[in-house]
């Protein structure tokens, strides 16, 4: 599945997956989670629970990562964090809107 709306966020501290998102994959299960989130806004919101290893493929690389999901209206549908742009060796650019990385000896750039 191509989601569409996904956001390279360095300075954010948790990835997140909206609702309708999981529940357009079959509402895959989640592990519960009883912390709640603080946005920036001061806002907060209780999350649904835990997709453990969910596949991230960019780029033709794989990574496994563990997400968020939130109810709610959300300005994209998935979140990844620094961690995430780290494993894959990438670069973003947020003025050009752009991830570069390796991948199979050329750079590949992802917009």
């Amino acid at each position: 599945m191509v989601v569409i709306g996904t956001l390279l966020d360095e300075g954010a501290s948790v990835r997140i997956m909206s609702s309708t998102i999981w529940k357009a994959l079959g509402f895959p299960h989640l592990v519960p989670l009883t912390q709640n989130l603080l946005a920036f806004n001061r806002g907060t919101s209780q999350p649904l629970g835990i997709l453990s290893k969910f596949p991230i493929i960019l780029g033709g690389k794989t990574i496994y990562i563990d997400v968020m999901v939130i109810q709610g209206a959300l300005d994209f549908n998935i979140l990844l964090v620094r961690d995430y742009i780290y494993v894959l060796g990438a670069l973003v650019s947020s003025l050009f809107c752009v991830v570069c990385l390796l991948h199979k000896g050329r750079i590949v750039t992802v917009d």
